[in-house]
């Protein structure tokens, strides 16, 4: 009898154990979670080259796992934004691996080749994105999605909540789901569940008039 209660015990502090290494992993655990109809959002628009955003241990973890090994572009100028919100512990680092957003093309336009060379991880009509978080020294890769590219001209396309849902913020993404004839922006919200971004909800906003 005594050896039972003694493997119960062992069996429960293992699990404790356990369960506390897990919720140090990926997105941090905090008290209490809203949804995401619940919080607060705004507009994040400062992109930049990555080599200006993302620490060197990542930039360099990011050439060798997320590069096309026939690319031959240069990763430093993918765009890229610091997240860091009020009470979040370590930045989210955003990445669009896409040498579009920042450099564009040329005036005449960009050729199929330019176009493909420029947006390794652009299709048609989605783009990549992905996000690392550093848990003590060491980079996760915990949000990766493809979001559809277009929208109607000037309008906010990537939006960052204020709060936090499990130690992190909620990503919002804006897109037309119908490109030919548009009646409605749809906008996909990304949330952690304590282990990586999925999506939460999404909904429409109306198309703008101008």
């Amino acid at each position: 009898m005594m050896l039972e209660q003694n493997w119960w015990k062992t069996f429960i502090k293992l699990s404790m154990a356990i369960i506390c290494l897990f919720s140090l992993m990926a997105c941090q655990s905090v008290t209490a979670t809203l949804g995401s109809d619940e919080l607060s959002y705004e507009l994040r628009d400062d992109w930049n080259y990555a080599v200006k955003v993302v620490p060197a241990a990542l930039m360099e973890k990011i050439a060798q796992n997320d590069v096309p090994s026939d690319w031959s572009g240069d990763p430093r100028r993918f765009a890229a934004i610091a997240i860091l919100q009020k009470g979040q512990k370590t930045p989210l680092y955003l990445i669009e691996p896409s040498l579009l957003r920042l450099d564009g093309c040329p005036q005449r336009g960009c050729s199929a080749e330019l176009l493909a060379q420029r947006s390794p991880f652009c299709g048609e009509i989605a783009c990549l994105y992905f996000a690392y978080l550093e848990e003590n020294g060491r980079f996760s890769k915990v949000f990766e999605e493809y979001i559809p590219k277009y929208l109607p001209p000037n309008y906010p396309f990537f939006r960052v909540s204020k709060q936090l849902n499990h130690g992190l913020p909620c990503l919002e993404f804006a897109f037309l789901p119908d490109r030919i004839d548009p009646e409605a922006v749809q906008v996909n919200t990304f949330c952690c569940n304590g282990w990586k971004y999925v999506g939460d909800r999404q909904y429409f906003e109306p198309f703008p008039e101008n």
